[in-house]
């Protein structure tokens, strides 16, 4: 091999093997239940961490059974290494249709937009919310929520959620693929 060929071999690997995991928009784990009675009002508290190194801001959405009784901020910021715990509060009116059952269930979602370049990526996460009405039956309820998109990925699991760019096999595999034909290239001027 000759010395490019090298160069771009070490260079190669010099940056697949220093290609940093990207952590920024994290939640607190489990459900944010609230008993709420019929004329009264509830309170839970979310929590977000920004695990970045830079203040984020975050935006606040509902959907579901649960989102016309939820009130909360639509958009916070974020400050790096701290958990912020957002007030989410239900109010059931008296006039609550009954006939809805005594157990509501939806979403809240708390969106990082990225920035915008070439490549744009957007963090969402997805926190289960259960309004509970004392005294009603639990009726069988249809909760809506949007299908999942390739620009805002859903994820939920384990104490905080982290939404890292870990998995480089396909960035390994283009990489090395540009390499091959650079080789190829250089072996074919000869």
């Amino acid at each position: 091999m000759n010395r490019s060929t090298l160069s771009l071999l070490a260079f190669s690997m010099f940056m697949l093997t220093n290609f940093p995991g990207i952590f920024s928009l994290q939640q607190v784990a489990g459900t944010l239940a609230m008993t709420v009675p019929i004329g009264g009002s509830g309170s839970a508290k979310y929590g977000l961490l920004n695990d970045g190194n830079q203040t984020i801001k975050v935006a606040l959405r509902a959907d579901g059974d649960t989102a016309s009784y939820l009130s909360f901020p639509e958009t916070i910021e974020l400050p790096p290494g701290k958990i912020i715990y957002v007030e989410v509060t239900a109010i059931v009116t008296d006039d609550y249709d009954e006939s809805l059952g005594g157990e509501l269930a939806g979403y809240i979602y708390a969106l990082q937009e990225g920035k915008p370049g070439q490549v744009k990526l957007n963090i969402q996460m997805r926190k289960a919310v259960k309004i509970t009405i004392p005294g009603l039956p639990v009726a069988s309820s249809t909760t809506t929520t949007p299908e999942q998109t390739l620009e805002q990925p859903v994820l939920e699991t384990g104490y905080a959620v982290k939404a890292p760019i870990q998995n480089a096999l396909p960035i390994t595999f283009f990489v090395l693929m540009l390499i091959a034909i650079g080789i190829y290239m250089m072996k074919n001027r000869r």
